[in-house]
């Protein structure tokens, strides 16, 4: 009884000094970190098929992929360090408005660790808000919608102060977490530089790979699908 009282005063004691979010992310590493991932990874290895991989997917896991994520999923994941994946081990990486979470270096580095545990003609999907679409929203030119009205469905979904255009898009850049938004030109770079010689860019839920088809979730309007998203696949051709 005393030591499960010491143990208690203990974990309230670190619950104390963390935010919400940093203790959740404590208890998942507990859970699901250190053994425990080793051999949940060893144990899909080990399985004939394939190795799917989705990256910070948090509550939206995907069934027959292995979800990693600092909050939620299979594994305790940090997308920002090494990879729990052996090299040239894994079939398909999918991270859906992920990769904007984490500072522009840091997804250089994650690109680049894809690369290096993705098989021969393995394939990463990447999807994130699109930089070049926001600034045509921004300039009412974007043809899916109305600023108007993506200010509209923020007000109702995230914040109900936002009333500029100028809000919208700063909200944009610095809610959630984000830290860099890409455009095609840059995420392309910086895909390339990793290693990948063919990516090309798709719509919503739209693949040649039927394990990416109609995987995408962030849409609860039809503009959403197209109207602000970047989604990118490359494949590790011939290595």
């Amino acid at each position: 009884m005393k030591l499960s009282k010491f143990l208690f005063s203990i974990l309230s004691s670190i619950r104390k000094k963390l935010t919400p979010i940093e203790f959740r992310q404590m208890k998942h590493f507990v859970r699901k970190g250190w053994i425990f991932r080793w051999f949940h990874v060893r144990k899909a290895l080990k399985k004939s098929g394939e190795i799917k991989l989705q990256v910070g997917g948090g509550k939206h896991v995907l069934t027959d992929w292995i979800n990693g994520d600092l909050i939620h999923g299979d594994i305790y994941l940090d997308a920002t360090k090494r990879l729990p994946f052996p090299d040239g081990s894994v079939d398909y990486v999918f991270a859906e408005q992920f990769i904007e979470h984490i500072g522009h270096l840091d997804g250089k580095k994650f690109l680049k660790e894809v690369y290096r545990v993705l098989k021969s003609d393995g394939a990463i999907r990447l999807s994130t808000p699109d930089l070049d679409r926001l600034a045509t929203m921004y300039l009412r030119q974007n043809e899916k919608v109305k600023i108007e009205s993506a200010i509209a469905r923020h007000k109702r979904n995230h914040n109900p102060e936002v009333a500029t255009s100028a809000e919208f898009i700063n909200d944009i850049f610095r809610l959630w977490g984000h830290q860099f938004i890409y455009d095609e030109e840059t995420l392309s770079r910086d895909i390339e530089m990793s290693g990948f010689k063919k990516f090309s860019r798709y719509s919503f839920g739209e693949s040649e790979i039927a394990d990416f088809q109609g995987l995408e979730r962030h849409a609860d309007e039809e503009w959403m699908k197209d109207g602000f998203q970047l989604i990118i696949e490359a494949e590790k051709v011939g290595v």
